[in-house]
């Protein structure tokens, strides 16, 4: 009796399994996508570059001028950053909004001995061609006491 296995008993107890692995499945390739992007897009925005950038922006009185008061960012954010312990690069863009419409912020900016420069970053509005150029905003002095400077001219092969 104990090699004795009736086969419909057997498959009976088990058809539960068939659902639940495809439902699992389900789960796994929709939900993990669903845990990953905030997780993602959490790293990227409270990245240096990210919130500097913002703050200019926000601080900025010709981009105020342009989209209004307050400077919202969208929950979206395109592009990488790469750091490789002191040394790194970021290049982004992301939507920003206020109440008299929508622009569009692009950043570039590399990481050198753990001090972020600027090399780019400019706001577009919507539907404009015009940019803003935030680094010639600045006056020469070292802008907001942050991590990230405006970009300077003497360029080094390094």
């Amino acid at each position: 009796m104990s090699g004795d296995f009736n086969s419909t008993e057997s498959t009976g107890r088990k058809w539960w399994l068939i659902p639940v692995g495809c439902f699992g499945a389900i789960v796994l390739c929709c939900g993990l996508p669903l845990v990953l992007v905030p997780i993602v897009f959490g790293a990227i925005k409270s990245s240096t570059p990210y919130q500097e950038s913002l703050a200019r922006v926000q601080a900025s009185p010709e981009v105020q001028a342009v989209i209004g008061q307050p400077i919202e960012p969208a929950f979206w954010v395109n592009g990488n950053i790469e750091v490789n312990g002191p040394n790194g690069k970021a290049s982004l863009s992301y939507a920003v909004s206020g109440p008299q419409g929508t622009a569009t912020v692009t950043l570039d900016a590399d990481k050198v001995v753990d001090r972020w420069t600027f090399n780019v970053l400019k706001v577009v509005q919507a539907g404009e061609g015009d940019a803003i150029d935030l680094l010639a905003e600045d006056d020469g002095s070292d802008g907001p006491a942050s991590d990230v400077a405006p970009i300077e001219n003497d360029e080094t092969d390094e």
